[in-house]
């Protein structure tokens, strides 16, 4: 009922940040391909936008996880520990990014279990090993997908030219 009303503030969030995008070190090998799903989500395109989405949120967690040089085993478990106890945040767990329910959310949703013989919903395993049912790669997954998108990078490290988190 309320996707309207989401979708509207979704893309005025992503209006006021992705300029600033293009120059976050660890947004910048993502940018062409987050400002091409950016262009189809905004002319109504969320098949498009979806499908090119979802593996690039893997992408840019994984360009966070290999900034430490030591970084053990890209694993989807490490992914997400790596995003969530890297990111500038207080340390308390309920400080408004939310990380720990951020954490749940990729662990569970994200990166959700699936069967391929009969996949539901839109997950990074559905959409990237092409088993997502057509029709879940609508409005409403493009939309999640953004949202997950803006959560992770306002928990990026700040740019250090604009210290600014995701700018």
């Amino acid at each position: 009922d309320l996707l309207d009303e989401i979708e509207i503030d979704t893309k005025a969030a992503i209006a006021a940040r992705v300029e600033a995008w293009k120059f976050h070190p660890l947004l910048q090998p993502h940018f062409p391909v987050v400002e091409a799903a950016v262009k189809h989500y905004n002319k109504g395109d969320y098949l498009s936008a979806t499908l090119i989405l979802y593996p690039r949120i893997e992408g840019v967690m994984r360009s966070l996880h290999f900034k430490d040089p030591n970084a053990p085993k890209p694993s989807q478990g490490n992914l997400i520990a790596t995003t969530v106890t890297n990111a500038n945040l207080p340390p308390h767990p309920f400080s408004l990014l939310l990380p720990a329910r951020f954490e749940q959310y990729l662990r569970e949703i994200y990166f959700a279990a699936f069967n391929p013989k009969n996949p539901a919903g839109v997950s990074r395993h559905t959409v990237s090993h092409g088993v997502a049912p057509p029709s879940a790669l609508n409005r409403k997954g493009a939309t999640l997908g953004f949202l997950i998108l803006l959560q992770l990078v306002a928990m990026l490290p700040p740019n250090p030219v604009t210290k600014v988190a995701g700018a």
